[in-house]
């Protein structure tokens, strides 16, 4: 049901603000805070 790139796309967005502390520690403690930018760069991420 789900197929082409914009689906997935969307489907990290809402996993990401869904985890939000699953998938953001690790991208952001690779060089930013994880309590600041782990709500601010989520959006901005994708």
């Amino acid at each position: 049901m789900k197929t082409g790139v914009p689906s997935g796309v969307e489907d990290v967005g809402a996993a990401a603000e869904d985890r939000g502390k699953g998938i953001n520690p690790p991208r952001i403690r690779a060089g930013a805070p994880k309590q600041r930018t782990s709500k601010e760069h989520c959006p901005g991420l994708i």
